[in-house]
């Protein structure tokens, strides 16, 4: 009977030493730091299989912070560009409880580095009375805003309606002519490509309006090469504004705003799936380890400590393959920084 006993209990230390389990108190009375201890053994005893698990997470952060800084830097380059190409044109909102006053923004034209400047307000969605079917938005404009949005600043205010090519087409209508909208005539001053430096615009026609109230949004054309210095006279106009957002608008017709392009960039969704594919990927690892987790449970450990000395696995890997990670990204912006 001796001899038996004897001989299981050196297949119990021999199934032990195989599996990187140790001898630990089964009751319920588990600490953390016998927790972490035991699972730092049994992360050691199993190198192979910690290493694969640090190294596929690794891999899979490391790829999305790579795209993520590929991206970030791809963004702050297009602005660098879009500034040097002779982008002079700002689009400044804020936030609606603190919202850009017109005659602020209009104070700013023709301020020194600045050329033109001008507001826009109250857009809403209008109808023309000889084409009840066309659609179109109005809005009051404040300043040079015409000669914002056109590159061609103003010393005179449209007396009149300013109308967008693409409608203008659309209505048949022409300089000096009117039109009709919701009840009340207007007279047509001019017409112009009001998108060409933001394309939102290009179904909006402009009302020339007192700079009175508030406007939902300021756009502030630089001279050449004082981008800098306008920018400085900008920020001191709006002191005090919350939320203040300037988008770039690129000569050449596209909205460069770097705010906008990172928070609606497609790559953010990438986290999302790659914390499924972890969560999966973990679990499978979690299968492979139940015949250990097994042994616990039979020499009477408690559920919930089992799989709390999981979970603190699991952390072990974690913080390893985030350290890495967080490693590998500063290198590498290093890197970028010094090209």
């Amino acid at each position: 009977m001796a001899r038996r006993l004897s001989t299981v209990r050196a297949e119990d230390k021999a199934h032990e030493a195989d599996t990187g389990l140790r001898n630990i108190d089964p009751g319920p009375g588990w600490k953390a730091d016998v927790l972490m201890a035991e699972a730092w053994r049994n992360t050691a005893a199993r190198p192979a299989r910690f290493s694969l698990l640090a190294l596929v997470m690794f891999l899979v952060c490391m790829a999305l912070a790579l795209v993520e800084s590929i991206t970030s830097h791809n963004i702050d380059s297009a602005t660098a560009a879009a500034i040097a190409a002779g982008a002079t044109t700002i689009k400044i909102t804020g936030d609606p409880t603190t919202p850009i006053t017109a005659r602020s923004c209009a104070g700013l034209d023709n301020q020194a580095g600045i050329v033109a400047a001008g507001g826009i307000d109250n857009v809403h969605k209008v109808y023309a009375a000889t084409s009840p079917g066309l659609a179109f938005t109005m809005a009051d404009s404040t300043g040079d805003l015409v000669g914002t949005l056109t590159g061609h600043p103003s010393a005179q205010n449209p007396a009149g309606l300013v109308i967008p090519s693409q409608i203008a087409q659309e209505l048949g209508s022409v300089p000096g002519g009117v039109l009709s909208i919701g009840g009340s005539v207007f007279s047509v001053a001019s017409i112009q490509p009001l998108d060409q430096r933001d394309q939102t615009l290009g179904r909006t026609v402009l009302s020339q309006v007192a700079p009175t109230g508030t406007v939902s949004a300021c756009y502030v054309q630089f001279g050449v090469g004082a981008f800098s210095q306008g920018m400085t006279l900008v920020q001191q106009y709006f002191t005090g504004i919350k939320g203040l957002n300037v988008a770039i608008l690129d000569a050449n017709g596209p909205l460069t705003d770097p705010d906008s392009l990172w928070t609606h960039r497609t790559t953010q969704y990438g986290w999302v799936v790659a914390g499924l594919i972890l969560a999966v990927f973990f679990v499978f690892a979690a299968r492979s380890r139940r015949p250990e987790h097994a042994v616990y449970l039979i020499v009477g450990s408690p559920r919930a400590p089992v799989a709390m000395l999981f979970l603190a696995e699991q952390a072990i890997v974690v913080a390893t393959a985030t350290l890495a990670t967080f490693a590998w990204h500063a290198l590498f912006c290093a890197l970028m920084g010094a090209d």
